[in-house]
């Protein structure tokens, strides 16, 4: 990151919680109910449009997975809340959504986009949870007083009153879906910056994710430089010339974890 980032918690991280305990629940019940998510949940379940129907459809996806496999999808979202631990342990093996037959990969990434897009902003969300996620943005930008993106160090963010920043799944959601409403994993990022965010996982150095590779995660800060360099100067037909941004860790053991930020 451009400048350490100050990490916020509140009431609005219990969501990630509710599809472990949905999943957990899942197992030994017959039907689909509000008995399955945690007492807070409940409302939002039954009066958040759209929000029972997902649960729903993924309810009867997971009961037609094997015993196995219920057991190791659990394990893995149970695992998956400490990000930092995900990118700087090297013998964590965190599986993809592409690991799973279609049948359950659909209704996964089906119920985390919707809790993501669809329903943590909402008015019965916020008076269960007490705090949404334009809350948690105002939070963020009061703990860490801050007006520019700290991906690209370019774009300004928007002001709490305004409209909120984009946030960044860190860890890209079309690959672990089950991290789209895991705070640990949400990074607040200008809005023309994620646009231009590639969807690749850093956790792996090829697209095989076959070798796993150390990770900066963004609250963690690393000590860093700056080297520009002019590869082309600027003329009066172009103002803009060429230049090569490099950054160096100052302690050798950071350059990979430095590459995957430029990555």
């Amino acid at each position: 990151m451009i400048y350490p980032l100050t990490q916020v918690t509140g009431g609005i991280d219990n969501i990630y919680d509710v599809p472990l305990e949905f999943l957990t629940n899942a197992q030994l019940s017959k039907t689909c109910s509000d008995s399955l998510v945690p007492k807070w949940f409940k409302p939002v379940y039954n009066r958040c449009p759209g929000v029972k129907t997902k649960f729903e459809t993924l309810f009867k996806a997971f009961k037609r997975l094997n015993r196995t496999k219920r057991s190791e999808l659990i394990s893995i979202y149970s695992s998956s809340k400490n990000i930092q631990n995900i990118c700087s342990d090297l013998t964590n093996i965190f599986k993809g959504v592409d690991k799973y037959d279609k049948a359950i990969r659909t209704p996964l990434k089906n119920l985390f986009e919707f809790l993501f897009n669809d329903t943590i902003g909402t008015a019965v969300f916020k008076a269960n949870a007490k705090m949404h996620i334009d809350d948690h943005y105002t939070l963020f930008q009061e703990k860490n007083n801050v007006h520019i993106c700290p991906f690209c160090g370019l774009e300004s963010y928007t002001l709490p009153k305004i409209r909120r920043a984009e946030y960044d799944h860190f860890l890209p959601i079309s690959i672990y879906p089950w991290l789209g409403v895991n705070f640990n994993n949400l990074v607040p990022m200008g809005d023309h910056c994620n646009g231009k965010k590639n969807a690749d996982n850093i956790l792996y150095r090829e697209k095989a994710a076959i070798n796993r590779r150390l990770v900066w995660y963004p609250y963690e800060w690393i000590n860093y430089s700056v080297v520009l360099t002019c590869k082309k100067k600027p003329t009066l037909a172009d103002m803009s010339g060429d230049w090569e941004v490099v950054f160096k860790a100052t302690a050798p053991k950071n350059q990979d974890k430095i590459k995957t930020w430029n990555d």
